[in-house]
């Protein structure tokens, strides 16, 4: 061997090169050493603290934009663990044990994560049967800071009825509810203030109110009919509860919280010209009928006898003190009519029906005394007003009552101009 010469060395350039190749590659390992982040990820059950054994842990990291992007899995062993190596970043972990997400806050250093899951765990139930609702979608709404519950997250419950939410900050003063549509009504319904963990049942729908309405005059169901129910509340005021429509029958049903207990409801029927007929106070479940259209009004030209399509009717009722006060005004439709519901008729209020410029005259007419809910035909010949009645009832007497837009007199009520009284058919 040649003086100075060792084996494998070819001399001072490739000692060169092979010196500096080793050193990068130290470098190299010493940087990802330095640089590595590890975590640990401790998957339990929120309220029994049992491990979650084979679930997916899925790691994002987080953006400088706030954004995040997915970075890679991992599963829990049977301890509920899953240890990961990252490169420097920030990052956060998620996992959906019962189908419902839970994320961690953001780590940018080694820790161990602790995931919690399954803090609450619902079993929805009819109220009706008290049997479990299968297939039913819930939803999870928490309170902002404006006073308002917004939509948080949603789920179906499984066959027995059941469902896990992850609500975050339960324990620390978030406040949340359930909510769902009726299986009755369709309307939503609502659960009590969530304020802690645990599991609970959410008992969904009311014994039902159903409602039948019909014509008051024929009998008739009235379909594709708006009906609202309104919660009388303690001051006298009413707010809106649920709204729904009619069926073919007639009929419609409401699912109403607290009826039959200590709550009290009443119904509004919206059922001709958007006019609305308001039921009694309601304090029990069951069947209510309800009548609208009772006071039927045609329009008649009394030269022709032509109905009198578009013209506007009011009604109008007397007071105690002999004034007159609109109650309600509509059109008549193609057939000549207006539908009323007066209240106070059936206890015979007196009202009357005031017509204004149906030759284009510009004049004011008024019908007969109504009071009781009858059909009221009303004839309008040229150039003066005469309205008529097909009623086998006795108009009132002008002595006893006085006429429409008359003052007071010692002996007799005398009538308006362009009012003629009609004696009854």
């Amino acid at each position: 061997m040649p003086p100075g010469k060792l084996p494998g060395f070819s001399g001072p350039r490739r000692f060169q090169r092979h010196t500096r190749f080793g050193l990068l590659v130290a470098l190299s390992l010493l940087a990802t050493q330095a640089w590595a982040v590890d975590f640990v990820v401790q998957l339990t059950n929120g309220l029994s603290d049992e491990p979650l054994a084979e679930q997916r842990i899925d790691v994002r990291r987080r953006l400088a934009d706030g954004a995040s992007e997915w970075v890679t899995k991992a599963y829990t062993d049977i301890d509920g663990s899953a240890g990961l190596s990252l490169d420097d970043g920030v990052y956060f972990f998620q996992a959906r044990p019962y189908d419902q997400r839970v994320v961690s806050a953001d780590f940018s250093h080694s820790a161990t994560v602790a995931l919690q899951a399954g803090l609450l765990p619902i079993t929805a139930i009819s109220g009706v049967s008290g049997a479990p609702l299968a297939n039913i979608s819930v939803n999870l709404q928490r309170l902002d800071e404006d006073g308002k519950f917004r939509w948080f997250s949603g789920g179906k419950t499984d066959e027995t009825g059941s469902l896990v939410f992850e609500p975050t900050g339960l324990n620390d003063g978030e406040i949340y509810r359930l909510t769902t549509k009726s299986p009755t009504d369709g309307n939503w319904l609502h659960s009590d203030a969530i304020t802690s963990a645990g599991p609970m049942t959410f008992t969904v729908g009311n014994q039902p109110l159903t409602i039948t309405l019909t014509n008051a005059i024929s009998g008739e169901p009235l379909t594709d009919v708006k009906l609202v129910a309104r919660e009388r509340l303690a001051d006298g005021s009413s707010r809106w509860m649920a709204r729904t429509d009619t069926d073919a029958n007639g009929q419609a049903v409401f699912d109403l919280d607290g009826l039959g207990d200590d709550r009290v409801y009443f119904i509004i029927a919206y059922a001709y010209h958007n006019l609305p007929v308001t039921s009694a106070d309601l304090t029990e479940t069951g069947e209510l009928g309800m009548q609208a259209g009772s006071v039927p009004v045609t329009l008649v030209d009394g030269d022709s006898g032509q109905t009198l399509s578009g013209i506007r009717v009011v009604a109008r009722e007397q007071k105690a003190d002999g004034s007159l006060t609109t109650q309600a005004g509509a059109r008549t439709d193609e057939q000549g009519v207006v539908h009323f519901d007066l209240p106070g008729l059936a206890d015979g209020k007196p009202y009357t029906f005031k017509v204004q410029d149906v030759y284009g005259e510009n004049k004011i007419k008024y019908s007969p005394w109504v009071t009781t809910p009858r059909p009221t035909p009303s004839r309008f010949p040229r150039p003066k007003t005469k309205f008529s009645t097909t009623s086998r009832r006795r108009w009132p007497s002008p002595r006893r009552l006085p006429i429409p837009g008359s003052r007071p007199a010692a002996s007799r009520s005398r009538a308006p101009p362009k009012t003629i009284s009609a004696s009854p058919a």
